[in-house]
């Protein structure tokens, strides 16, 4: 092809494009969606443009909707969006605990209890008896089947977070219903 043909192709896309635009705007009717529109939370009937946050926080939307999908059981929507979650959290520049810990859930809804093993050995750096590293440990033993690893991390637990709880760790407040709920569980064993 030409340089000229390659012109002809080009202002015939770009007045395409402009058509639709005008169209769009004439009527009050949206524009097409962006590719960013596949980064939206499940339901928002919002486009997010991931590329206007920080890294973390586009890590944090992106954990958001591997949980949400879920909570409400989408296996396609958690396998589609769980590695672009984890490239997200490889992207942020140190990790806290908290990113740790939605590191290891976002492995966990993937079956890779390997490497949710892995964020429960970091998150015991921050504190050995850390306590979403306990819930992190006592989930991945129960669902690969070792009951025995999965009643220590629950007694660890339970010995630990009275103390722990004191800590006042940001990531304990940002999950504070897990915990609960985790207590809640393991003191009805």
């Amino acid at each position: 092809m030409t340089v000229a043909l390659y012109s002809v192709i080009g202002i015939a896309i770009a007045g395409t494009l402009a058509g639709i635009v005008y169209v769009a705007s004439e009527n009050n009717v949206a524009a097409p969606p962006t590719p960013a529109a596949n980064n939206a939370p499940a339901g928002s009937g919002q486009p997010v443009d991931l590329s206007s946050m920080t890294s973390r926080e586009a890590a944090d939307r992106l954990f958001n909707r591997v949980m949400m999908a879920e909570e409400q059981g989408n296996t396609q929507e958690v396998l589609q969006f769980a590695p672009k979650a984890i490239q997200a959290y490889d992207l942020v520049d140190n990790l806290d605990a908290d990113a740790h810990y939605h590191i290891g859930l976002i492995h966990a809804t993937t079956g890779d209890f390997g490497k949710v093993r892995k964020q429960v050995e970091i998150l015991k750096q921050f504190s050995p008896s850390h306590l979403l590293g306990l819930i992190l440990e006592h989930d991945a033993a129960e669902q690969s089947g070792d009951g025995e690893a999965a009643a220590r991390a629950s007694a660890a637990f339970a010995a630990a977070y009275a103390s722990q709880i004191k800590a006042e760790r940001p990531e304990y407040e940002a999950h504070r219903n897990s915990i609960e709920k985790f207590l809640a569980e393991t003191a009805g064993r």
